[in-house]
């Protein structure tokens, strides 16, 4: 029997990208990858992907081979549809997804040749997911939840009950910057 899993989290386009030249500064001890205000930038290479950490560990988890559903937030645009279709032929179920008028989470990511990245993030529809129905944590093994962009509250205190209630399941969290700042 395979163990159901959830992931909570965000789920994007992504388009890496790798600039020819580079120029890295110090600043107050931290390595900075520096352009010039006016400068044309060309790209050694590019490559677009899917991820958010909902997408990413849903998919890990099925190459597994357990039984995966991502929850989360997609724009009804073509990114959303393309975040969907990947999803699917990952054998993630998509079922729990919730669609926004918003566009789709989108990711930028710059990679230096050090292997370091800067990523510019748009929320776009991840920033919608504000609730679930948590009777979905009672068809479940196991919860990852990830970063989300502007969980509340409430969705951290259905997740707390029902493992406080239910100890035997497994709960994985993977908190971005903003829950561990709260």
């Amino acid at each position: 029997m395979k163990t159901k899993i959830l992931t909570i989290g965000s789920l994007t386009k992504d388009l890496f990208l790798s600039p020819r030249r580079e120029l890295l500064i110090d600043q107050s001890g931290h390595s900075c990858l520096a352009f010039c205000l006016g400068d044309k930038i060309r790209i050694e290479e590019k490559h677009h992907s899917f991820g958010g950490g909902g997408a990413n560990v849903a998919v890990g988890l099925s190459r597994l081979g357990c039984e995966v559903a991502v929850l989360g937030a997609v724009g009804n645009d073509s990114e959303g549809r393309e975040i969907q279709r990947h999803l699917q032929d990952e054998g993630v179920s998509i079922g729990f997804l919730q669609t926004s008028k918003k566009e789709s989470a989108f990711s930028t990511i710059l990679s230096a040749s050090s292997g370091e990245r800067i990523v510019f993030f748009a929320p776009g529809a991840s920033s919608d997911f504000l609730d679930f129905d948590a009777a979905l944590l009672s068809k479940v093994d196991a919860v990852c939840l990830e970063h989300l962009p502007s969980a509340s509250d409430h969705v951290f205190q259905k997740i707390h009950e029902h493992f406080q209630e239910f100890p035997e399941k497994f709960l994985s969290w993977n908190p971005g910057r903003e829950a561990l700042e709260k």
